[in-house]
């Protein structure tokens, strides 16, 4: 046997079996990072990672490694090892992990750039495709043309942690005709990770006018289909609203000066509680 296939069988004998329910598409926030990530398991109980990262992959491991590898490549600290140990201590303060500062415009951009409803929306078409559809007619996603969440009251009808409502633009077939779906993507906690489903999937046309209580006309809805109507609401409601902490850590923008006080306060930080460490081993 080669040693290529010593190593194969060895990856197929160490591998960790999967939990006895792992979610066909699911989210992982990697320590760090200001990105959610989504991972779909295939009828062979492989792992793709949403936006892709390599693979598929054959352990939950492997997946999120290639996760934590990508963001490692782009830091601009790649070798920590190189840093002193002050220089450690700033970067572990002020950096996320993808090697943007905290507060910057860049790591603002970042957050911005990144589209998690479509990474969401593309693994579960993926799964949609795999289990239903033949090649030809599989969905090709295009665009998100519109979206709307929801987030049931803890009385609700709705047993969820969120669903929601969308248009999303798909071609399919070697002539690549367009349509218009209507999607509602359901979000439920399963142990540890957050599972995703696709509770309703339909083409709709000009005529549909399905109705929802909380979506209104933002997204057309289809007529004749069963779909989450959505709850009326004495009062609005958008969502969990963000902490003042959570705004200034995430959000808030700092220019150079800001940026330049803050890395001088954590360098003097480091130096005083190296000085006072000193003293303390020396009984001073």
């Amino acid at each position: 046997m080669s040693s290529s296939e010593d190593t194969e069988q060895a990856v197929r004998i160490e591998a960790p079996p999967l939990p006895d329910h792992f979610p066909p598409v699911s989210a992982v926030t990697p320590w760090g990072l200001l990105i959610k990530y989504f991972l779909r398991v295939d009828a062979g109980g492989l792992f793709h990672t949403y936006p892709h990262r390599g693979g598929p992959f054959k352990t939950l491991q492997e997946a999120q490694d290639a996760i934590d590898s990508y963001h490692t490549n782009l830091c601009k600290f790649k070798y920590l090892g190189e840093l002193s140990n002050e220089d450690r201590y700033v970067w572990h303060k002020l950096y996320w992990r993808n090697g943007t500062r905290k507060n910057s415009k860049e790591a603002l951009d970042a957050m911005k750039n990144y589209k998690p409803t479509r990474e969401v929306v593309k693994a579960l078409l993926d799964k949609h495709n795999e289990d239903h559809l033949l090649e030809d007619l599989a969905y090709e996603f295009k665009k998100v043309m519109s979206y709307k969440a929801h987030f049931p009251r803890k009385d609700s009808q709705h047993e969820c942690r969120s669903f929601s409502h969308l248009n999303v633009l798909v071609e399919r077939g070697p002539n690549a005709t367009k349509d218009l779906l209507f999607i509602e993507m359901t979000c439920k906690t399963d142990g540890e990770f957050e599972e995703y489903v696709l509770s309703c999937i339909c083409v709709v046309s000009s005529d549909d006018d399905g109705e929802c209580c909380e979506c209104g006309d933002d997204v057309k809805h289809p007529t004749g289909v069963e779909y989450k109507k959505g709850e009326a609401k004495l009062r609005f409601r958008c969502g969990r609203r963000i902490s003042a902490e959570e705004f200034n850590k995430f959000i808030v923008v700092r220019d150079e000066d800001w940026l330049e006080a803050e890395e001088a306060t954590v360098r003097q930080q480091y130096r005083m509680r190296s000085f006072a460490d000193g003293h303390g081993a020396r009984g001073e």
